[in-house]
């Protein structure tokens, strides 16, 4: 009971967890009838979270299929002729002999060791080309195309009815004629652009299903937390309510709550929808490379170790906040509602320097969870911009030697800034989970009080009438009260008179 009071007064409990799993598990509680709902946002979670990864890979698509060529020269020496009949086997269908010695192939389409083994070895050559088969194309797409190729001889070769030319040697056709002659890597740009788009509604629609559902819950909830709080207060004995300041106890129906709806409406929604998110993206990063993964996980510990030392620090800041504000608000509620009688006596200027002491200590309060914020977020982004420095390095690395896509590398950039962007925004969460925390501990501690025993008869019917037979009445020696009686019949109206000290108020 002591630790109640306290926590009404304000008093520091620093030293307890702002962490409580059994607070935690009484805020659930509300949220147990609307299970339904809170079902189908976790399907919509999932749904979001595939489309979101979805959309970099799309990207990588685009890119490595469409936008640059992969086609690349293979020149085989005969130097390990045991390595090189193992590719022409492995990959018969995708290269192009050129000569008997070189081969044209699609470097996308073979496996990444081999890529490797393949630049080790000096085979691949360091130009990339385009390779055009006509015969697939429709006739009259065919037609255009075996004209512009036509034009530009010194460029185009022709191997088996396929036609392949330098990337490099692109640059000297016309603007018209290169269009004709990567048709199809435009259609399969818009194709995939198109997807993206569809993809971006679905995940819109999606995304405001899960946000409209939650946020629907979240309010409902608080709804009932109120009339939980305000039908409490209206149980509890007058003794608790005259030790309580008014403002206090109308914070906790008030601010209090309002933390704890920002917590069901920011933490929940985002927070679950950035775990799920996080391990699909480390689902894919690691099947796309793994080197390079364990690279950029290499500075998780540290923010790990960031973020824990910004719990410590800031977990007292919180609480001390909350006191804060309750404090302020307790004051100037007490002090609105008793104007007259501080005008009467003349303390506005005591008041007022009151005021101004607290009001300074919420000043102070919020200045260090501030600066604790404002330490916390640029470290996180300097983290941030050293694994995007990582990323550039090492792949940028595997792209020159063929280990690694240029739209790889592209999608590995869109993961990361996805990946870190929850972690950068774990400030704002913790910050609004340890306000809400603070907030439902006064709120329970609250709820728990005892309410005002029913020990009294309800009389449906009263008859009779109010009488006083010769009543007297003293405080210590005075006498207020000497011999009086009168009687008050029922429906009668009666009013005493008299002046200061005459003994009316004892009378009443």
């Amino acid at each position: 009971m002591i630790k109640r009071w306290l926590s009404f007064f304000g008093k520091d409990r620093a030293g307890e967890r702002i962490y409580d799993s059994r607070l935690l598990a009484q805020l659930l509680r509300y949220l147990k009838p609307y299970r339904l709902i809170l079902v189908i946002c976790l399907i919509l979670l999932m749904v979001t979270t595939i489309f979101s990864i979805s959309l970099p890979y799309i990207t990588r698509l685009a890119i490595d299929r469409y936008v640059v060529p992969s086609h690349v020269k293979l020149k085989f020496s005969g130097k390990n002729s045991s390595f090189e009949d193992a590719i022409k086997k492995e990959y018969s269908s995708n290269l192009l002999p050129i000569t008997d010695e070189i081969y044209l192939v699609d470097l996308s389409k073979m496996a990444k060791e081999d890529r490797v083994l393949l630049e080790e070895g000096d085979y691949v050559s360091k130009e990339k080309y385009l390779l055009l088969d006509p015969s697939s194309l429709a006739l009259p797409e065919k037609e255009k195309t075996l004209t512009a190729v036509g034009k530009y001889p010194e460029i185009f070769s022709q191997k088996e009815g396929f036609f392949f030319a330098r990337v490099d040697d692109l640059k000297r056709i016309e603007k018209e004629d290169l269009r004709t002659v990567r048709s199809e890597d435009l259609k399969g740009v818009k194709f995939l652009a198109l997807i993206f788009i569809l993809i971006l509604m679905l995940n819109f629609f999606c995304n405001f299903l899960y946000v409209y559902f939650l946020e629907y819950t979240g309010q409902k909830t608080m709804y009932h937390m109120r009339l939980d709080i305000f039908s409490h207060l209206l149980r509890l004995p007058l003794s608790f309510l005259q030790k309580n300041p008014v403002g206090r106890l109308v914070t906790r129906a008030t601010n209090d709550v309002a933390a704890v709806n920002e917590m069901y409406t920011v933490v929940l929604v985002n927070g679950l929808k950035d775990i799920f998110l996080l391990a699909a993206i480390l689902f894919v990063m690691f099947r796309m490379n793994v080197g390079l993964t364990l690279l950029i996980l290499a500075l998780t510990p540290l923010l790990v170790y960031i973020s824990f030392l910004y719990r410590s620090k800031a977990r007292d800041a919180y609480r001390e906040v909350r006191k804060k504000i309750a404090n302020l608000n307790a004051f100037s509620q007490e002090t609105m509602s008793s104007m007259k009688i501080i005008q009467l006596f003349s303390r506005q200027k005591d008041s007022c320097q009151r005021f101004k002491k607290i009001n300074r200590e919420n000043y102070l309060a919020a200045r260090r969870q501030l600066v604790l914020y404002s330490l916390f977020r640029p470290v996180i982004e300097i983290v941030s911009s050293a694994a995007i420095a990582l990323l550039i390095w090492y792949g940028g690395k595997g792209v020159l030697n063929a280990s690694f896509t240029f739209g790889s590398l592209v999608a590995f950039l869109s993961y990361i800034q996805m990946f870190f962007s929850p972690i950068r925004d774990l400030a704002d969460k913790y910050d609004i989970f340890q306000g809400a925390m603070a907030a439902s501990e006064n709120i329970f501690a609250l709820l728990s009080e005892k309410t005002e025993r029913v020990g009294g008869k309800r009389l449906i019917h009263l008859k009779g009438k109010i009488e006083f037979q010769n009543v007297w009445f003293s405080y210590d020696d005075e006498w207020v009260l000497k011999d009086v009686s009168f009687s008050l019949n029922p429906g009668q109206r009666v009013a005493l008179v008299g002046h200061t000290g005459a003994g009316k108020t004892t009378i009443t």
